[in-house]
């Protein structure tokens, strides 16, 4: 296995990489950079962004009161987009309005400027956030090929 620093070279190991951490949460990424997380819960997740056109932070958090009862420490992704709104929740408008339309038309009504997702293990939720941006410096870099 490639370690965590090395760059990803081609597509099938950026999915790869992808599917080994987000594979358990509904969550997809295609051939363009377009990613879906599909959390458990309504705010944790279910948000669609091309992955060049967001910037991702980290926050652990530690145990504290909030949840139901006690919430364990986690990991916290703050996902925003770096220029204008480019993240859309397919999820809630397949609820709201009955059918989900392609990947580029969702793209381009985008509102939200801003998404969270929470991961409950510290170390995997840590080596998640690295292959993200891992991942996005692929993208990145094959777009700047392409140009």
């Amino acid at each position: 296995m490639a370690s965590k620093t090395e760059a990803i070279t081609n597509l099938a190991q950026a999915k790869r990489i992808f599917n080994q951490f987000f594979r358990d949460s509904n969550a997809s990424l295609d051939d363009y950079g377009n990613v879906y997380l599909g959390g458990g819960s309504a705010g944790d997740g279910h948000c669609l962004f091309r992955i060049t056109d967001v910037h991702f932070d980290i926050e652990l958090r530690p145990q504290e009161p909030g949840c139901a009862d006690i919430c364990d420490e986690r990991v916290i992704f703050h996902i925003q987009c770096r220029r204008s709104a480019c993240i859309r929740d397919p999820w809630m408008e397949s609820i709201f309005y009955g059918s989900v339309e392609s990947v580029d038309e969702l793209l381009k009504k985008s509102t939200d400027c801003q998404t969270v997702m929470f991961y409950g293990d510290v170390k995997a939720g840590k080596a998640a956030f690295e292959a993200l941006k891992r991942i996005k410096d692929f993208f990145h870099r094959e777009a700047c090929m392409t140009q």
